[in-house]
């Protein structure tokens, strides 16, 4: 265990003469140590005082090609305290490099030689990442606009509940006050009815588009949306919406924002895409709606009990409403997968150690997110002895890590959603600079690494993919498939390998025997649970067979329900 709490945190930031940037910091390093900390002790520099220019310029005379793929170089430079008061001279060197092989080779490959002639060793990372690595980043500031839109309104009590988008099946909320209203989504299609109240804002949860198809229209009408950081920058890249949008402001969740009359309204993270929102309303008489949006109490992945969710009410208030997700209820994968992760970690080691290819597909980004954190954190993290095998990932696979890169690469662990929690923890190990990692383009080129791989691409890049992979191939294949994807999908793997990973273990919906637990502890708590995302007889069936009577919860479906 390392104890480098008296360490300084200074940095400071400069532009080498070769128009490198680069930033020296006095603190530890915490990523893989093994290996540098093993060469800088055998160089022939060790506790000497050693210079940034030193490790420059001898790049520049030794390793002139290398040094137009470098972007970034971070040193480290610190007494690292480990363990029982030893301590060693840390002069790490961290190379942010481009997607070129060759140049990563030769900086790992060369590292013991780099050490004992600059003093420093080049620890070798992938690309940097889109650099937002601010804790006050201006669009934050830029978004206390909101304040004052929510600080002039009043609202008063919780009063009605309706879904303004029910006629082309999305979900739009409005939830009404005794003296105004706000949007729960905004559906397929944004549209307020002419005898509903006109709502002072509303919150967009996440990027699917039966939640958010109707932004574009509601920005148009200047309504003023709330969206979590990370499902801004993915609207911002899929084009839904453009970056100037003045309407569309952006909150770092957690986050609470309180109006004229006292109501608070509290953004939380949760897990059913990347920056997905929960959203607790807390009236000044304390009533509280808490709204999960699409909500997974557990999968494959983690693992949570109704308190975790039903805990976030407080004990003093004098009402409580769940506008609880009921998507499964009745409708659930007809198939439950029979791998789980123990098993799944278990056959990618075999075909990891036979040196096979492995493709990753799936129709939605969201599951290929997931399983590529889970892939680096299970099999690409710690010490590298050596870059024997490789990631290639889908670019839009690598803009969607980016959306949610700020709270590990700031350590703000209390940022993370469930799914973060369970597969990052408080690990250093860094996802998404990985010096693994390479965006794979149509053709790999001269500078892209060898085989064997790991894959991960939408269905529609899969052709492609098997063409490239070669050797006995292993396809997965990721959550659910629409239409005729299936069917076109068994087709076109009829010769190959495949592991099917769908079912309640491998979604972010709640399982249908989740959903009934929740409404049950809910009911004998005081909360009132009212569901939406699925319809009244096919609710009231499923839940019935779990015992659950009618009279425990509400279905938010075609009528206005009112809050009392």
């Amino acid at each position: 265990m390392s104890d480098n709490s008296k360490t300084r945190s200074h940095s400071h930031f400069y532009v080498d003469n070769s128009g490198i940037r680069y930033e020296v910091v006095e603190r530890p390093w915490f990523g893989p140590r093994k290996r540098g900390k093993k060469i800088l002790l055998a160089s022939a520099l060790y506790g000497h005082e050693c210079s940034p220019d030193n490790f420059f310029r001898y790049l520049e005379r030794n390793y002139a090609s290398a040094m137009r793929y470098i972007e970034w170089v971070r040193f480290h430079k610190c007494t690292y305290l480990e363990g029982h008061e030893r301590t060693w001279e840390q002069r790490f060197a961290i190379c942010n490099t481009k997607a070129d092989f060759k140049t990563r080779s030769i900086l790992h490959e060369e590292g013991q030689v780099i050490a004992n002639a600059t003093g420093w060793y080049p620890l070798v990372s992938g690309r940097r990442a889109a650099p937002r690595r601010a804790l006050n980043p201006p669009w934050l500031n830029a978004s206390e606009s909101l304040s004052p839109i929510i600080g002039s309104c009043q609202f008063g009590d919780l009063e009605a509940l309706s879904n303004v988008d029910r006629e082309l099946g999305g979900c739009s909320f409005l939830l009404e006050f005794t003296k105004g209203a706000m949007l729960l989504d905004v559906g397929f299609q944004y549209r307020i009815p002419e005898s509903a109240s006109v709502p002072a804002f509303g919150v967009v949860t996440h990027t699917h588009h039966d939640h958010c198809g109707g932004l574009k229209i509601a920005t148009d009408n200047k309504l003023p949306i709330v969206v979590s950081e990370s499902v801004a920058r993915q609207l911002y890249f899929t084009g839904r919406v453009n970056r100037n949008t003045a309407s569309l402001l952006q909150l770092r969740l957690p986050a609470s924002i309180i109006s004229g009359d006292g109501t608070r309204f509290t953004f939380m993270p949760h897990a059913h895409t990347p920056g997905a929102t929960m959203v607790m309303v807390t009236t000044v008489s304390k009533q509280q709606l808490l709204y999960t949006s699409d909500y997974c109490l557990r999968n494959s992945y983690y693992q949570q009990a109704p308190a975790d969710i039903l805990g976030i009410f407080s004990d003093s208030a004098v009402g409580k409403w769940l506008l609880l997700d009921g998507a499964f209820l009745g409708h659930e994968p007809e198939t439950k997968s029979d791998i789980n992760l123990d098993i799944l970690k278990r056959d990618l080691k075999r075909e990891h150690d036979c040196g096979h290819d492995v493709i990753v597909v799936s129709e939605s980004a969201d599951y290929l997110y997931c399983i590529i954190m889970w892939l680096f954190q299970t099999f690409y993290t710690g010490d590298k002895s050596q870059l024997d095998r490789h990631l290639l990932v889908e670019p839009s696979i690598i803009r969607l890590l980016e959306t949610t890169f700020e709270p590990f690469i700031l350590r703000q662990h209390d940022r993370y959603d469930p799914f973060m929690k369970a597969i990052l923890g408080k690990g250093m190990s860094n996802y998404l600079e990985s010096v693994r990692l390479y965006p794979f383009t149509h053709e790999l080129d001269r500078s892209g690494p060898p085989g064997p791989y790991d894959i991960i691409c939408t269905v529609p890049h899969l052709p492609r993919n098997l063409k490239m992979a070669k050797g006995d191939i292993l396809v997965l294949i990721v959550g659910r498939l629409l239409g005729s994807t299936e069917d076109n999908l068994r087709t076109l793997l009829k010769e190959k390998r495949s592991l099917w990973l769908h079912g309640p273990d491998f979604t972010f919906h709640s399982s249908a025997a989740d959903v009934a637990n929740i409404v049950d502890t809910a009911a004998k708590e005081g909360i009132k649970p009212i569901i939406f995302h699925n319809f009244p007889k096919r609710v009231h069936k499923a839940l019935d067979t779990h015992g659950i009577s009618g009279q425990s919860y509400e279905c938010l479906y075609s009528k206005r329900i009112r809050i009392k």
